[in-house]
């Protein structure tokens, strides 16, 4: 014999739905439902993306949702929504931070490789840590950008050097290696050029509105010259 359900069973909201904010600045709604356990595939199997929420939250559109099939006599559903309330795009939002990075540079020196000292540089190779602004900016679009839209920090930090090793090769085969302070000609041929631009982008379709999320991350990095 099944389950016997007194009064309206089906799959209905058990709390109030809960607003908030993505990190784009996009309106959210969670709604948490739950109803007859014989009926939990059926209705999983009725949710689309793009739906929107009953009345009134119907500027929300149905993005994902998190079953629930733990319990014999009731399932229940996570309903996540996405939507802009108001109609008012956010501004684009900077996230700035320090990153502990590193990188390398080299050089190959022409005849005569006297650098001053009591070595013959043929080449040098500089390794490094440094410390490089990045910013992870987050806006809305009402069409899917083909590329990244930033391509500049947005805070004044740059670049801070943390520690550097240069490696000598020299003309008798032999090694050479100094810490911060070197030779002004090997300092001078190893200095990496700094380059600040995007090296992350992302876009996401909000399903059943116009709207995409997107991400550029910019970095300010220290790279080889050549």
């Amino acid at each position: 014999m099944g389950l016997l359900y007194k009064g309206d069973a089906s799959y209905q909201d058990i709390c109030r739905p809960v607003v908030g904010k993505t990190d784009w600045g996009l309106d959210t709604l969670v709604r948490s439902v739950a109803g007859r356990r014989d009926q939990f595939e059926d209705y999983i199997a009725g949710l689309a993306q793009g739906d929107a929420a009953p009345s009134p939250y119907s500027g929300f559109k149905l993005q994902t949702w998190d079953p629930d099939d733990s319990d014999a006599i009731w399932g229940r559903v996570r309903l996540n929504y996405k939507g802009l309330i108001g109609g008012t795009l956010p501004p684009d939002k900077a996230y700035n931070e320090i990153i502990e990075t590193s990188g390398s540079s080299s050089h190959h020196f022409e005849p005569p490789y006297d650098y001053g000292g009591d070595f013959f540089a043929v080449s040098a190779v500089m390794d490094f840590t440094y410390y490089a602004g990045q910013t992870t900016w987050r806006y809305i679009t009402t069409s899917s950008p083909s590329g990244s839209t930033h391509g500049s920090l947005g805070f004044g930090f740059i670049t801070a050097m943390k520690k550097v090793r240069y490696t000598i090769s020299n003309e008798d085969g032999s090694t050479t290696t100094f810490g911060n302070m070197a030779p002004v000609g090997i300092v001078s041929a190893c200095t990496p050029v700094l380059v600040v631009g995007g090296v992350g982008f992302r876009c996401s379709p909000i399903l059943g509105t116009a709207f995409f999320e997107c991400e550029d991350v910019v970095r300010a990095e220290l790279r080889d010259p050549s």
